[in-house]
């Protein structure tokens, strides 16, 4: 089985779910961009999974319709979709698409195109089903990953915006409560063009960052998102909103 899961931060949590790195240049079939980002790992079922960016919201059905679309040698078993809006925003704002949407894409693309292909919802609501016709047994599961923390009260240290940085920051202020007050201190007493920080004009990414700078400098931002893992208390916080949100086990079914 081979898949394709488009999202960063599978790369950083990958051995958790029990995954190894593999060599891309051996599986060039993959590669859809010369563009660098994309990276191969294998599954302990042996499975291959792509994990590539897809550089801007608005390419990413345009990089879905290329890998289901009848472009490829072979049908894919999954693809597996990540929004992670990267807006200055910090607002709470829409994370992505829903699965009816992607549906509605599909089939509008394939209708232009003239591509005979069924597309339907599964009966668990999780996956569609992208096949040549309505009976077959051979199709590919196409579902979507939304960087959500839910259900979540508003805290210092915590960005309201639905995104990659809510997600990690959640996970590490539940393992350490203290560090949001903290961040959020420090943040407001940046002067920001001749004026003062305030709320409303903290990027997400500068309290995640924030966290990386103050507890995860050693090995700098390249290596941010791996060191969360290695923290079990945030890497049991991480694997916990990950499973609230249906991310882990879509990622556990693809493996």
């Amino acid at each position: 089985q081979t898949g394709t899961f488009s999202t960063r931060i599978f790369g950083a949590g990958s051995a958790r779910l029990g995954c190894t790195k593999a060599d891309l240049g051996s599986n060039e079939k993959f590669r859809t961009s010369k563009a660098g980002g994309q990276h191969i790992f294998q599954s302990l079922q042996k499975n291959l999974i792509c994990v590539k960016p897809c550089f801007g919201v608005n390419r990413i059905i345009e990089e879905a319709k290329y890998l289901i679309g009848g472009d490829l040698e072979q049908t894919l078993s999954f693809v597996l979709i990540n929004y992670d809006p990267d807006s200055n925003s910090s607002e709470s704002t829409e994370s992505g698409k829903r699965l009816e949407d992607i549906k509605f894409d599909l089939e509008r693309d394939f209708q232009t195109r003239k591509i005979l292909k069924t597309v339907k919802i599964d009966a668990n609501n999780e996956w569609l089903e992208v096949s040549d016709t309505p009976d077959s047994s051979v199709y590919t599961r196409v579902g979507i990953v939304r960087w959500e923390v839910l259900n979540e009260q508003p805290k210092p240290g915590l960005p309201e915006k639905q995104c990659l940085e809510r997600l990690v920051c959640a996970a590490i202020l539940k393992a350490y409560p203290e560090r949001g007050q903290l961040v959020h201190d420090w943040l407001l007493s940046i002067p920001i063009d001749g004026g003062v920080a305030t709320e409303e004009n903290i990027i997400p990414k500068a309290y995640s960052w924030s966290q990386m700078s103050g507890w995860f400098p050693k090995n700098g931002c390249d290596d941010f998102f791996q060191a969360i893992w290695r923290v079990p208390k945030i890497a049991t916080q991480l694997e916990a909103i990950l499973s609230s949100n249906g991310s882990w086990r879509l990622a556990n079914q693809v493996i």
